[in-house]
């Protein structure tokens, strides 16, 4: 992902999709979650 330009410019290349975990999960589940 290119992180130059504005906010607005990354926020739209970033898309909507919001991910989420238990706060007691570990890095390795949240990892997963994303690359699933």
């Amino acid at each position: 992902m290119d992180v130059s330009g504005t906010i607005g410019a990354i926020l739209n290349q970033k898309g909507t999709e919001i991910y989420s975990i238990a706060p007691d999960a570990m890095v390795f589940e949240a990892i997963e979650m994303m690359d699933a």
